[in-house]
């Protein structure tokens, strides 16, 4: 499953939320989309050190391919 994937299917229940009147839930996901971006974005640099690449020149998680996620 790609992060843009998981990222527009939080976006969509969150659009369901809104045009229902589930202000709290639509703001919910609001919150999720964002904690799930930087878990991506946490990932993207763990597997990045992972590899073998430490701390240099490391690239921003929206600067990895199928990573735009900012």
């Amino acid at each position: 499953m790609s992060e843009a994937w998981f990222l527009e299917l939080l976006g969509s229940v969150r659009d369901v939320a809104r045009s229902h009147a589930m202000i709290r839930l639509a703001e919910h996901l609001d919150d999720a989309m964002l904690v799930a971006a930087s878990e991506f974005h946490e990932a993207a640099l763990i597997l990045e050190n992972q590899d073998g690449h430490g701390g240099q020149d490391r690239k921003a998680a929206g600067d990895i391919p199928g990573r735009g996620f900012h």
